[in-house]
């Protein structure tokens, strides 16, 4: 276990002095510069404003702050990180014994992944009240198919950007999904 902890350390205090160094300022144009295994090694700034549902996936660094910012203040101080984790291995640790074998691993993460299913079904169901209720114009309480094919015919005629009443590869990218894409 001490040489576990030992290992851990020798990890972590880099680690979560990497991610204090990177968000020393919350400008995404300025940069700072690192040492990591001792090469040195330039970066954009993190700010975690920046952050989204789109770029908060698993592993990455908007993610990290999520999880290990537990203040708040826009940075994972090295205390910070090791009690959020202190936290995830005792959840993990369904015996108490002090180590954590596969099948309670796996068990930690079935569990984390049902509520998360859970709470992204429920966010679906209710984006689809959202849509019936913007498909439904005359706010009836009933969508008709004239309602339904309206929104689908404002989509056609997005991408059929010529207008020749078809969408192929004559019809340039729409203005609307080049704003949204080139960032």
């Amino acid at each position: 276990m001490r040489k576990l902890k030992s290992a851990m350390a020798m990890v972590v205090a880099p680690l979560a002095s990497l991610v204090v160094a990177g968000c020393a300022t919350t400008s995404v144009e300025a940069t700072t510069t690192y040492q990591a295994s001792g090469q040195a090694a330039e970066r954009r700034a993190f700010d975690p404003a920046s952050c989204n549902s789109r770029n908060s996936r698993a592993h990455s660094r908007c993610a990290f702050h999520a999880n290990y910012d537990t203040d708040g203040d826009g940075h994972v101080s090295v205390s910070e990180f090791e009690a959020e984790r202190s936290v995830s291995f005792d959840a993990k640790d369904m015996d108490g014994d002090g180590v954590v074998v596969a099948a309670e691993y796996v068990a930690e993460y079935e569990e984390r992944l049902d509520r998360q299913l859970a709470a992204q079904r429920e966010a679906a169901i209710e984006q689809t009240y959202v849509r019936f209720n913007a498909l439904d114009r005359d706010d009836d309480e009933e969508m008709t198919e004239e309602e339904f094919n309206a929104s689908g015919m404002r989509t056609f005629n997005r991408y059929d950007v010529n207008g020749d009443g078809r969408v192929d590869e004559n019809d340039p990218m729409p203005e609307s999904w080049r704003r949204r894409h080139d960032n």
